[in-house]
């Protein structure tokens, strides 16, 4: 392999310990306490129009009307988090395996090999147009106008995103550890497909089972991160003795 090519691969990997990171399992609970004051504002509001017990509701008001904006802006933030997270990490890989095949295309293989190669090359042309940056800034502004609903929204499509992401990533890592890059343990977590019911559960409860599934989709964002850790450290051995 090239120095060039070495020294790519090796300032990635250093890169994305920086923003290859886990989320906060925070971020369930923080959304959930922005729904729930939300909707306490919806009921005081509508009791205000039925002018029944809202004066002992008024002053308590004010607060959690403010803490809803705060708490809104982080649900925004939260939106722009797994977007950018998730293109960094589908970039980042793309860009390892490119580096790697190309440097193997010109290494002496079996004939079979080869092939396998050859079909990956493919696969990753394929994957380069389905797994296309999604657009931050778009989604962001979708998320502030709904006023967080799209961003339950967002992170089922990432969900759905890594789920087909983790899927082919397996299949690159079984051949690539043939070609001894990879020792033979080396795994990849598959994020496993989720129902959409819990997005239509999410969205039809008001935001109230939002929580619950913000913590399915972090748990499984965290172990496919976590086990890339590994997969880098793995790749940093191969370049080692490249």
């Amino acid at each position: 392999m090239g120095v060039d090519s070495v020294e790519k691969l090796s300032r990635v990997i250093e890169v994305s310990k920086k923003y290859d990171k886990k989320l906060s399992h925070l971020w369930p609970v923080i959304i959930g306490l922005y729904f729930i004051l939300s909707i306490i504002v919806s009921i005081s509001n509508f009791l205000k129009m039925t002018g029944i017990g809202y004066g002992i509701l008024e002053e308590a008001l004010t607060p959690v009307t403010w803490s809803i904006y705060g708490l809104g802006i982080l649900a925004v933030y939260f939106t722009y988090l797994i977007v950018h997270r998730r293109n960094w990490h589908f970039a980042k890989m793309y860009f390892i395996f490119s580096e790697l095949l190309n440097y193997l295309s010109f290494k002496p293989l079996p004939e079979n090999l080869k092939a396998k190669c050859l079909v990956l090359k493919d696969f990753l042309r394929d994957i380069k147009e389905e797994e296309k940056p999604r657009n931050i800034f778009i989604w962001i502004i979708a998320s502030a106008i709904s006023f967080g609903f799209f961003g339950i929204l967002a992170s089922y499509i990432i969900h759905r995103d890594l789920h087909k992401h983790s899927m082919r990533e397996e299949r690159i890592i079984d051949v690539l550890s043939e070609l001894s890059v990879f020792e033979a343990n080396a795994e990849i977590h598959v994020v496993k497909k989720r129902s959409i019911a819990h997005l239509l559960l999410a969205i039809l409860s008001a935001g109230l089972y939002a929580p619950i599934w913000i913590y399915i989709f972090i748990n499984d964002f965290n172990k496919h991160i976590e086990e890339h850790k590994v997969l880098d450290e793995h790749l940093k051995r191969f370049l080692e003795r490249t």
